[in-house]
């Protein structure tokens, strides 16, 4: 009888231990409000895709994105209209990834996509994404439209990790800076 509490208390133990290492797991690797893996998955993925990238033909793409003048809608509305738009926009964008792509939350309003697609392919992913944000019937609390810039760079095998997101991020930069609301290429 001590045997069967004792194997009882232990199972239900392991249970509970269980089930508290797969939340902390979740909670390390995952964005709360959007649901999408966060930065420490996006590092761990690219670690592993560059590992792979010398024997793939695959091309792969790398777009940085990010909601235009986010900080006015947490502003002006404070912070529980700006979560409901970063997780309608999660939404929206992952429902516009092609098979095989991951979308990460790469912190505050940016996100980051890795497309196993070419440039030019990537380019016309991404711009559906701006438009599909652009047209949809979701608005913020004052009307106005929710959009994203985007910057868009191929892998090069001179890159790293770090050299890679830098070029697309340069180009996100480019895109706010000549207007917002447009996808640019990294050069």
């Amino acid at each position: 009888m001590v045997y069967l509490l004792l194997t009882g208390y232990s199972y239900y133990f392991s249970s509970r231990l269980w089930q508290e290492n797969t939340r902390l797991e979740k909670a390390a690797h995952f964005d709360p409000i959007t649901d999408l893996p966060n930065r420490r998955s996006l590092d761990d993925a690219l670690s592993a895709l560059i590992k792979e990238l010398p024997d793939n033909t695959t091309a792969h793409t790398m777009l940085v994105i990010d909601i235009d003048h986010f900080k006015r809608i947490n502003d002006k509305f404070g912070h529980a209209e700006g979560d409901r738009i970063l997780g309608w926009v999660a939404t929206v964008l992952r429902a516009n990834l092609p098979s095989g792509a991951a979308l990460y939350r790469f912190g505050g309003e940016e996100f980051v996509a890795l497309l196993p697609n070419s440039e030019s392919v990537a380019q016309r992913v991404a711009d559906s994404m701006r438009i599909a944000l652009e047209q949809t019937t979701l608005l913020i609390k004052d009307r106005s439209k929710v959009t994203v810039s985007i910057g868009l760079a191929g892998w090069r095998d001179i890159d790293d990790p770090r050299s890679w997101f830098q070029r697309a991020d340069k180009a996100l930069y480019e895109a706010k800076e000549q207007g917002r609301n447009q996808v640019r290429v990294a050069i």
